[in-house]
């Protein structure tokens, strides 16, 4: 076990060392983030400014600086950079070595995104968690924490395997940026980023929900603000399993595929 394991533990503490070197790229994403949450919150003050009203779709004022900035945190967390990994090799031209390796490929992925993820945890979403949590005064227990750790789990699986699945495509068009960052834009959106699903139209929040997108934002905050029903929890991890079973079948047979016209054509 330990000699399976060891090449792996190698290649996190390599990829923690690249999530650094490329510090300038990872402070511009916080620093754009932080930047979109901001603009929310100015969007929501002239709304509730302009309306007089004291709650918006069941948020105070309040509530919403809350929920944005718990949201960005939150969403940094689920996020997946796995196409840019797979885009990067297919540019440099050194997909082909990798993948013939004794290592498995998709294993550095995943572990290359779980370094990017652990980074972002340290030194952005942890603290504007606690910053959020003590300006806001929010209540925080062991069980809210673990069930939006839970939700988050299922919401990074989910857009892992959708962000491996696109940059996949690379292999045939090369450079995926661009897809990727508009896929990156509506799953933002579905996500809660824009809008807290509960305020969508009837029909949309019926489609919205159906989806495993939740789980990477407007659940866990739901959970941390306490609105999140028992049986909203239940179904947001219920539906964001199934969906992460469903893709994960597909990417096996899919990356299978590839991965056979990669080693046979050299790449």
């Amino acid at each position: 076990m330990n000699r399976y394991l060891e090449p792996y533990i190698g290649m996190l503490k390599i990829d923690l060392k690249d999530v650094f070197y490329y510090k300038t790229d990872f402070l511009l994403e916080m620093v754009f983030s932080i930047g979109y949450a901001l603009l929310m919150i100015f969007v929501w003050t002239v709304l509730f400014e302009s309306s007089g009203a004291k709650q918006i779709g069941g948020f105070t004022l309040q509530g919403i600086y809350a929920y944005f900035f718990l949201f960005v945190a939150f969403y940094a967390i689920a996020e997946s950079n796995i196409a840019y990994y797979i885009q990067n090799d297919v540019l440099e031209g050194t997909i082909t070595a990798i993948i013939i390796r004794p290592v498995n490929y998709v294993m550095h992925l995943f572990i290359a995104s779980v370094s990017n993820m652990m980074v972002g945890v340290a030194t952005f979403s942890l603290p504007l968690l606690l910053i959020a949590v003590l300006v806001a005064h929010i209540p925080i227990t062991v069980y809210s924490i673990a069930l939006a750790l839970l939700t988050l789990a299922v919401g990074f699986a989910v857009f892992g395997i959708i962000s491996f699945l696109i940059g996949t495509l690379a292999l045939f068009v090369t450079r995926v940026y661009g897809l990727r960052y508009m896929i990156g834009i509506l799953v933002y959106i579905v996500a809660g980023g824009t809008v807290p699903l509960s305020m969508f139209p009837q029909y949309l929040s019926n489609i919205v929900y159906a989806l495993p997108f939740q789980d990477m934002g407007y659940l866990p905050v739901s959970i941390f603000l306490g609105t999140a029903t028992p049986a909203a929890i239940v179904n947001g991890l219920l539906v964001g399993t199934v969906w992460a079973i469903v893709l994960g079948i597909f990417a096996f047979f899919w990356w299978k595929r590839v991965k056979k016209n990669i080693t046979s054509v050299g790449g």
